[in-house]
């Protein structure tokens, strides 16, 4: 399956100009065979706490968005924006099919409490997996990157790419790249990382957004500029790596559990 990954540098609160862009790069995918194409987080406003300016009711102008650009090119999109599900303001991706029918969405695990996300947007109920294009993908957003415990069982059940939108910003983009290939290591799995360029919010984005396969190896890495890194994930190499080094059985999920009451109880 091929993947467009689109490095956007997002206009501040702007959603107009950023739909406009962001449905350029999406054609550019769509015209280089791209079967899937995948936004940064929040690509239509920036990484703001203002929910006068990001928060939207299901059905919005970022999903109607969304569900068109996904009709117009035939394509599987993946994006985020704030929705207000059941009332409260959270931080989703939505997983939106060629037809434009919303297949699936997951609310942000871990919000950037550092920035005090966690006082606009709720932490959702956890990981989830949706089928695409006959690859499993798991969704996460930005900070939940730090936290591998949100990755490990959904590889254990058969995730095959963990695909992570983000706003991570320049001053700490070594821990993005170093985290996107620990998680593919661990998982055995393809992880994708796509991240914002330019400036906003008075915070320097670098771009590097990133391809990793199963064993580590960086497929394609983009640098500081806008752009669209198309990439072929095939499911039979995750197999393949799953069946030669066989480490996910190893993982006991009781046993984790176990371990995190104690620890929470201490």
């Amino acid at each position: 399956m091929r993947f467009g990954l689109i490095q956007l540098d997002i206009a501040w609160e702007d959603k107009p100009r950023n739909y406009a862009r962001a449905s350029e790069l999406a054609a550019a995918a769509a015209r280089q065979g791209c079967d899937c194409v995948v936004l940064p987080e929040m690509f239509a406003t920036g990484f703001s706490m203002n929910e006068a300016a990001t928060s939207e009711e299901p059905g919005g102008a970022t999903t109607r968005f969304l569900c068109e650009l996904a009709r117009a090119h035939g394509l599987t999109v993946i994006g985020t924006l704030v929705e207000r599900a059941g009332g409260a303001p959270r931080n989703s991706c939505l997983i939106v099919d060629p037809n434009g029918a919303i297949l699936e969405r997951y609310a942000k695990a871990h919000p950037f409490a550092y920035a005090q996300e966690d006082r606009h947007y709720p932490a959702g109920p956890g990981p989830i997996q949706v089928s695409i294009g006959g690859l499993s993908l798991a969704p996460f957003i930005c900070y939940d990157l730090r936290f591998p415990e949100l990755f490990r069982p959904v590889a254990a059940a058969g995730a095959e790419v963990l695909a992570v939108v983000a706003n991570w910003p320049a001053a700490r983009i070594e821990h993005w790249t170093a985290l996107l290939k620990a998680r593919a290591i661990e998982c055995q799995a393809f992880a994708l990382g796509v991240n914002r360029c330019g400036r906003g919010g008075g915070l320097d984005y670098p771009g590097g957004s990133i391809a990793i396969d199963p064993l580590g190896a960086v497929i394609w890495e983009g640098d500081d500029r806008e752009t669209v890194g198309v990439v072929d994930l095939d499911p039979a190499l995750v197999a393949r790596v799953r069946r030669e080094l066989p480490f996910l059985p190893d993982m006991r999920p009781a046993l984790y559990s176990e371990l995190y009451r104690r620890l929470a109880d201490r």
